[in-house]
């Protein structure tokens, strides 16, 4: 796995500058590449499909939803006012550091992790059963 394990992320340092309007900028931007990223390997992955080559179609969709992994991670960054974006690459949010350009399973998380973990307790709300829970 490159970049390491996302939940064991280190703690940032502490001497970390404020946020500029120049990162702000910088931030937004990277989210917009990420999208635009995600988009062309999606128009890719349906090339592919319709001729035939399912398995590099579904590689690019993956890496599709990694960008969309890191737009998300950058959008999150933008909106926590305390979040860093290190020179290298690296971002500070929620008191960790996370690796947007190395940690595949950071990205994945992000992307496939909150409907997935909804999913699997939609069943408990609709039944009612997590009311008598408590």
């Amino acid at each position: 796995m490159t970049g390491g394990n996302w939940s064991t992320a280190k703690r940032p340092t502490p001497n970390l500058s404020r946020r500029t309007s120049q990162d702000e900028i910088l931030i937004n931007r990277m989210a917009e590449a990420a999208v635009d990223n995600a988009e062309a390997l999606l128009s890719d992955a349906r090339l592919l499909m319709e001729r035939g080559s399912f398995g590099h179609a579904f590689a690019l969709a993956v890496l599709a939803e990694e960008e969309l992994g890191k737009a998300t991670t950058f959008w999150l960054t933008a909106l926590d006012k305390s979040a860093r974006l290190t020179r290298d690459g690296k971002v500070t949010l929620g008191g960790r550091t996370y690796e947007p350009f190395a940690s595949h399973s950071m990205k994945q998380t992000i992307r496939l992790g909150p409907p997935f973990f909804l999913g699997l307790y939609q069943p408990i709300f609709t039944l009612g059963a997590f009311s008598r829970c408590l």
